[in-house]
């Protein structure tokens, strides 16, 4: 375009101004060339604004927003510092000048100028259409689930230390918050559940979240982990967001180290930037009660240390392999809803199973059910088929154990 507007003057953009406000960069529209601008007085100048400048004698005018007619990209912003702003396209980010006008947000959709910064705002929310992933990928609502009351701590077999002081720590903050508060306490963020897998850790956190009727949010690595930068980081703030708008929340990370592992020399920045948005959201709720943060792990040692300095995650519970009473009252309360042809006797089983989790011992009423059927149609369990189910979850367990040997850490 003609960048005169009919006059001697050029139209340009102003992309710096310096400290004391008496020299400012401007570029010219015609020829995208940059031109020095000072004064011996502050400029009335703020950066991206539309000029007309006499390059003679250095004079400037306010010129019209709509003389800009570039056809420029469209964008969601995903970081803003006083210098620079990063703009994502299609999993693309581009490095572009802040600038004061038009203001706007991280998240914020707008149309952009490489070298001129943002140009306008389109929507105060990022559009999801713009990046290469579902359209849901922001919606937290794949995540979340009502507690209804439904999951009851009888549910839970064994481990009665355990369940006590699960209780203690995440139930009584989220029915007694308002109490909690009136004390005017330190208010308890995070806790870790830590133990060997199958030791009912995220089931424990469930019945917990059914009971308190909470809204609960059970997060995986691989869920929120993306291969798009920033979309990560972009998910877990709405979660947060979307949890800070519950009376009760209850967010459940399981296996947290996949996602929140240390930082360092040869960790991935991608993980780097998520371990920093979930530190500044553990941080971000400090005054509101009633959100407590859960996270499960069978290698405490590889979370991040600052993850679990005071104020985040610096509570833990351990969870153990089950003794043979827990396990008898595992198998006992896993097959209440099963028919039986008679009472079955878990006794036996319970001091044959040592070093079994609760999701191993599980596995002995499946494979009872499908003797029962195989060796004579029947549709319900004896006590034979109960001690065939586990010499088969005991064949089951052994050819595990040989395809994924125990991990060292955990």
């Amino acid at each position: 375009m003609d960048g005169s507007a009919g006059t001697d003057r050029d139209l340009g953009r102003v992309g710096y101004i310096s400290d004391n406000r008496r020299e400012a960069h401007v570029e010219i529209v015609r020829n995208s060339k940059w031109v020095t601008i000072s004064h011996d007085r502050p400029l009335d100048l703020t950066l991206g604004s539309l000029i007309f400048v006499d390059l003679d004698s250095g004079r400037t005018d306010m010129a019209p927003k709509d003389l800009w007619v570039d056809a420029a990209p469209v964008g969601n912003v995903r970081f803003k510092s006083s210098k620079e702003t990063v703009v994502e396209v299609g999993g693309r980010q581009i490095a572009i000048p802040t600038v004061a006008s038009p203001p706007y947000e991280v998240d914020n959709s707008v149309k952009f100028s490489e070298r001129l910064g943002v140009l306008s705002v389109l929507s105060d929310r990022a559009i999801a259409g713009l990046d290469p992933a579902d359209e849901d990928s922001v919606n937290v609502d794949r995540f979340r689930s009502d507690g209804d009351g439904t999951l009851e701590f009888s549910d839970f077999g064994g481990s009665p230390d355990v369940v006590d002081r699960a209780r203690q720590l995440v139930e009584l903050p989220l029915l007694h918050a308002e109490a909690l508060e009136r004390i005017n306490a330190k208010p308890i963020k995070g806790v870790l559940f830590s133990g060997p897998p199958g030791t009912g850790k995220t089931f424990l956190a469930r019945i917990i979240a059914s009971q308190a009727k909470a809204a609960v949010y059970q997060i995986s690595g691989p869920r929120i982990s993306s291969k798009w930068v920033g979309q990560s980081e972009r998910l877990l703030r709405s979660i947060f967001e979307d949890a800070a708008s519950r009376s009760r929340a209850l967010i459940v990370f399981d296996e947290i180290d996949s996602m929140a592992g240390q930082r360092g020399e040869k960790s991935h920045e991608a993980s780097d930037k998520l371990v920093a948005q979930l530190l500044a959201e553990m941080d971000g709720f400090e005054q509101r009660r009633g959100i407590m943060v859960v996270g499960t792990t069978n290698r405490i040692g590889s979370i991040d240390t600052a993850l679990r300095r005071p104020g985040r995650f610096d509570w833990e519970i351990e969870f153990s392999l089950p003794t043979a009473a827990d396990r008898a009252d595992i198998l006992r309360r896993s097959g209440e809803d099963i028919r039986k042809l008679s009472e079955i006797a878990h006794e036996e089983v319970a001091s044959m199973t040592e070093g079994w989790s609760a999701a191993d011992l599980v596995y002995i009423w499946s494979e009872a059910a499908l003797v029962a059927v195989q060796n004579g149609g029947r549709d319900s369990i004896s006590q034979e088929d109960y001690f065939e189910g586990f010499r088969r979850a005991q064949v089951q367990k052994e050819l595990r154990s040989r395809s994924f040997p125990p991990d060292n850490g955990s």
